[in-house]
């Protein structure tokens, strides 16, 4: 009964381009943002990168990351400029070419004031009784309850915006952990949590969405983080915020993308399209300019 049901290769594109270095292109056959593992990579692959309609870099090798086995096109030797059009396209060894283009946002005129560390509470290891070798670290645990205020008097809210947080611990290869941000105003938002989405799906270090078309003149934006804070042999004495400016394509692409999640499990709910920009194939090829803005807890 099935003889005559035909099963389609999807060519997805996924790449988030930023204000910096390397710019990840992730080539698969799945639709999914979510897992986009080495069995389901398309080698074989030719990508070229065009600032302003100018060829800027030209690969065609994927490269493992064995840390979350992950495979992807780094395209690492131009720095992506705030303001311009860049442009990725896909060779396929049938010939098929697909492709997208975007332009890089300007990067957020937005500062950040500490209004108040509400409560931190030290939980050590309990060592009783346990022998433990002078080499060997003790890991130290505590609740952060952090209230900061965004300052928005200069900032271009043409651009949606995403927040997120994140601090050191020095537990695994000296990588960020990412910290919950809530915004404790009636602003409409979406919360992403990253660590669900996985290290290369379009999704990562996204955080809180806030749509500025949504602000109606409000020039500050209260946020709070709370969440519990493992580091090495002492207190971490910084929370490092990233404010990004969104290009409106990525924006949609989340929010469509969430939205098919929520409605997935409905069934009275219209089949939810998820946003694509992808010329001849499906995927997101997104942007965004990000300002790291260092908030001490001392």
């Amino acid at each position: 009964m099935f003889k005559d049901l035909e099963v389609k290769e999807y060519k997805v594109l996924n790449a988030i381009a930023t204000a910096q270095a390397p710019l990840p292109v992730y080539i698969t056959r799945t639709l999914s943002p979510v897992d986009t593992i080495r069995f389901e990579t398309i080698r074989d692959v030719q990508i070229e990168l065009y600032s302003n309609d100018v060829l800027i870099e030209q690969i065609s090798d994927y490269v493992p990351n064995y840390f979350d086995n992950n495979y992807g096109y780094f395209l690492g030797k131009e720095i992506l400029n705030p303001g311009n059009v860049y442009k990725l396209v896909a060779q396929f060894s049938d010939g098929t070419i697909i492709s997208g283009q975007q332009k890089v946002p300007e990067i957020p005129a937005i500062s950040a004031d500490r209004l108040e560390i509400s409560e931190i509470k030290f939980v050590m290891q309990d060592t009783h009784n346990i022998h433990v070798p002078p080499d060997v670290y003790i890991p130290l645990a505590y609740r952060l309850n952090l209230k900061l205020l965004l300052n928005l008097n200069d900032a271009d809210l043409s651009y949606p915006l995403s927040i997120s947080a994140y601090y050191y611990s020095d537990f695994w290869r000296e990588d960020s952990n990412s910290l919950p941000v809530e915004d404790t105003s009636y602003v409409k938002y979406v919360n992403v949590n990253s660590e669900v989405y996985g290290f290369n799906s379009p999704f990562r270090n996204v955080g809180l969405v806030i749509d500025t078309a949504e602000l109606s003149g409000q020039t500050t934006i209260p946020l709070s983080i709370s969440a519990k804070v493992e580091v090495n042999k002492q207190k971490t004495d910084t929370i490092y915020l990233e404010i990004s400016n969104l290009s409106s394509d990525y924006y949609s692409y989340i929010k469509s993308y969430l939205l098919q999640i929520q409605l997935s499990g409905n069934p009275f709910s219209q089949a939810q399209p998820v946003f694509s920009n992808i010329e001849n194939g499906v995927g997101i090829f997104g942007a965004k300019a990000t300002k790291k803005i260092a908030i001490p807890l001392n």
